[in-house]
Formats: structure tokens, sequence, C-alpha cells
């Protein structure tokens, strides 16, 4: 960690939060797949709060939502076992262990990657389900994969996949946050 005097002149050598040329720098880092300065250590933050708080407000909101959208799929009449049914009992099978790390847990240790597998790979169905629907709502993709098996669905669906499995491995690997603390 650099002194607080040593991080206020580099980040003042970077041209500062607002500076465009620091914004690219920091744009060309991430597609090159390094960690922006302010992620990698909060010393050079210009937030330093950011670098060292858990997870926010949209992680409440993400978990709250992916939950009711996989419960409220079991409200419709169940009449025989279809994909959509086996979709929400995986989901709902990879939500709890999420919740279980996020809430009870509070991401210690091991609950951390289990947290960011679980969520991402939850995602990644509510994701998989939204492509499904597109191509049976939208005219214009159902006329390029009536019956979901033609190569234009197939494509989408392993383009989703890949960019998950690509995030996800990203996550678990660099999900480091603070253990929450005890509410």
């Amino acid at each position: 960690m650099l002194p607080a005097g040593k991080a206020r002149t580099v980040a003042a050598a970077d041209g500062g939060d607002d500076d465009p040329r620091a914004i690219n720098r920091e744009l060309h880092a991430f597609a090159r797949g390094d960690q922006p300065h302010w992620y990698r250590d909060g010393a050079r933050c210009p937030r330093p709060h950011a670098a060292q708080r858990g997870p926010g407000w949209i992680t409440h909101v993400f978990l709250l939502t992916t939950t009711l959208t996989t419960i409220t799929g079991f409200l419709f009449p169940i009449t025989a076992f279809t994909p959509a049914l086996g979709t929400g009992i995986v989901s709902l099978g990879l939500l709890i262990p999420a919740l279980l790390g996020f809430y009870v847990f509070r991401l210690a240790s091991a609950w951390r990657w289990i947290y960011a597998a679980t969520a991402i790979a939850a995602f990644y169905l509510n994701s998989f389900v939204l492509v499904v629907q597109l191509f049976q709502k939208l005219p214009a993709l159902q006329d390029l994969a009536p019956t979901q098996s033609e190569p234009p669905f197939l494509i989408a669906q392993v383009v989703l996949l890949l960019a998950f499995l690509w995030f996800g491995y990203r996550a678990v690997r660099q999900f480091h946050p603070p253990a929450l603390a005890a509410a």
C-alpha cells in the first residue's frame, strides 16, 4: 500500500477522476483484461471507500429479483415435467447457496467463491431463458429459428454460454470483497 501522500500524487498524475485520458487508459486496461488501478489497490482509488466496501444495493436487487423470478415460475399449473420446470429447479438449487453465502455466512472464506459461482450460474440460467423467450416471441427471431434447433438459436446460446463461462471464471478468481460485517 502506498502512503496517503503518495496516493494523492499518483492520482493527480493520472489526471484525476474526470480526465478523459485517465478514463481512456482505464477502458483500454479493461479491454486487455487488466484490473483498473482503483480496483487492484485501494491506495490509488479516487474514492477510497469504494475499494473497501462490500457489494452494494444492486446485489440485493439482483438476488431478490432472481429469486422471485425463479419462485414465481412454479406458480403456473404443473401438468408435466418440462424443460422450464427443470431450469427452475436447477436455478433454485443454485440460488440457495448464493443466498446462504451472502446473507448467512456474509461472504466469509470459501463462501465468497461459492456465492460468486452460484450467482453467476443463476444469472446465466435467467439469461438462457431470456434468449429462449426472445426466439419464441419476437417475429424476426422466430423466423430465423422456428423450432429453436436451427443454427441461429444454437449460436446465440453458445455465445451466451461462452460469455458467462469467461465472466464467471473471472468473477470467481477476482471476487475478494471484505467479509460483510454481521448486521
